[in-house]
């Protein structure tokens, strides 16, 4: 249930995060039904300044859409960011150089924002913000500010946050656990699940909001973990999928990658690696595994490796982690 006053609220939170400009034109394809878009979206409105929505995403034409739109600034999420960075070279994009002053989103890899400023002359790529539908922005940086590079920003003036152990206790700084939060003003985050008052009690434990995602607090920036369903645990050590997957994005012959467990494991994990490689690569699994060697512990080293064509995903570009799961070891690997 969210109120009108928790979207107005996300525009200004907006305001806050991105730089002013008279001729403020923000670009997003993100479905509107997603928070993401509706920042956008509330954020011009609150600034009286203009956002292009385009009906779709495509790799082939975003820098012409850029350049068609006279955006500034563009709020993108999760592959995108990759898959533009890694795209070919095109006329387009040679003429928007320098046109997008700043683009926003998580994830975004301190290697995929070096190429987005070097390449695409994009001074700002933020991805220093934690939410959820439940409640955004509870993290995040104003425009001025420099933040580690890969923090989720700083808690907002209005919510507080902690980081929990399994017994809803606070943990020291530095310790992973998992990041609630809850507003310190009315009506700045969601109101509960409609119509599920068990859910909404289920979250809302000891007043806190329990986000599902781990994290940890560093000198009073947040460090997203993984999420918790995501999380694995291999040969008795903790492991995060998201930080192997900013390992593996890394590796020039992949595009994209997923890291996940395969079916329902019982204390421990057995990893796999599904891959998307870029057009025209070949590489075997021995190759990839060979490469995960050298590059990782040996507990987080994947058993299973899979090159797919595509991986599966939301209309907003989220990669179904769990059906990778349910699928467990395939034909292919």
């Amino acid at each position: 249930m969210i109120s009108h006053n928790y979207l107005c609220m996300q525009g200004r939170q907006q305001r806050r995060a991105m730089p002013e400009a008279d001729d403020e034109i923000t670009w997003t394809c993100l479905p509107l039904f997603h928070s993401t878009a509706q920042t956008a979206v509330m954020g011009a409105l609150v600034a009286g300044h203009r956002v292009a929505l385009w009906p779709r995403f495509s790799v082939t034409t975003f820098w012409s859409d850029i350049e068609q739109s006279g955006a500034c600034n563009a709020i993108l999420m999760a592959s995108i960011f990759g898959l533009i960075a890694k795209a070919p070279d095109s006329d387009a994009m040679r003429r928007c150089y320098g046109q997008l002053r700043m683009i926003i989103g998580h994830p975004i890899t301190p290697e995929i924002r070096q190429v987005w400023k070097q390449r695409f002359g994009v001074k700002i790529a933020s991805s220093w913000a934690f939410g959820q539908t439940e409640g955004s922005r509870v993290t995040m940086v104003d425009a001025e500010e420099t933040p580690p590079e890969t923090c989720a920003g700083r808690v907002a003036d209005e919510f507080d946050l902690m980081i929990f152990d399994d017994q809803d206790r606070p943990v020291p700084d530095g310790t992973v656990g998992e990041i609630v939060f809850r507003p310190r003003y009315p009506h700045v985050m969601f109101e509960g699940y409609w119509r599920r008052p068990e859910d909404t009690a289920r979250v809302w434990r000891n007043f806190w909001m329990h986000s599902g995602d781990l994290g940890r607090l560093e000198n009073g920036y947040l460090f997203f973990a993984d999420r918790r369903k995501d999380y694995l645990r291999c040969r008795g050590e903790n492991v995060s999928s998201f930080e192997l997957e900013r390992t593996y994005i890394a590796h020039p012959a992949i595009q994209e990658v997923a890291i996940h467990s395969i079916g329902v494991q019982t204390g421990e994990d057995d990893i796999k690696a599904t891959i998307v490689l870029r057009e025209g690569i070949m590489i075997t699994e021995e190759e990839m595994c060979r490469w995960s060697i050298e590059k990782l512990p040996h507990f987080a080293v994947p058993r299973y490796y899979e090159f797919r064509s595509e991986l599966p995903k939301n209309p907003t570009g989220r990669i179904l982690k769990y059906k990778l799961r349910e699928e467990s070891v395939t034909r292919q690997r």
